[in-house]
């Protein structure tokens, strides 16, 4: 796994336990009757922070399952009350700004491959004496950039991500 992509995963691990926590705590308060309450799955980088989905069971003894909820960059957790209420922010959010993108990890790491390709192009034309060192530097590059955007986000297996 090439360093960038690591780095990216390991934020991302980083990042899911205090996730879970604040979901948990938003739930237990939201829906204080509700037992077995577990975080199945987040969703990483989604408009400027996670999904969650939860499953639970209510106070009447039925099994909740597929609840999702946002959680913002700053840990503070939306707990939607309906598919329609889901919709309609993930609606507004979907129409945010260029600078909004820039914020999220895909559009750092856009620009990050963008500006990189820059620097070895002008490279490229400058140093012509130097050009076998320069396309493999910019392969090896261009290679961890494009893995952190398209790399997996967690490599721990599965029966290990619930």
């Amino acid at each position: 796994m090439s360093e960038a992509n690591h780095a990216a995963v390991s934020d991302v691990e980083a990042t899911i336990p205090d996730t879970r926590a604040a979901v948990l705590a938003k739930y237990r308060d939201h829906y204080p009757n509700w037992t077995n309450v577990k975080v199945k799955a987040v969703i990483d980088d989604t408009f400027q922070g996670v999904l969650a989905v939860v499953c639970a069971v209510d106070g009447s003894g039925q099994r909740v399952d597929d609840e999702i909820c946002f959680v913002s960059d700053e840990k503070v957790v939306r707990i939607f009350e309906s598919t329609v209420e889901l919709a309609n922010f993930l609606s507004d959010r979907s129409k945010q700004t260029i600078f909004g993108w820039l914020r999220t990890r895909s559009g750092f790491s856009t620009i990050l491959i963008i500006l990189l390709l820059a620097v070895f192009i002008v490279l490229f034309i400058v140093a012509k004496d130097l050009r076998p060192s320069i396309l493999n530097a910019f392969t090896l590059a261009f290679g961890a950039a494009v893995a952190s955007i398209f790399g997996p986000r967690d490599s721990r297996p599965k029966s290990l991500q619930n």
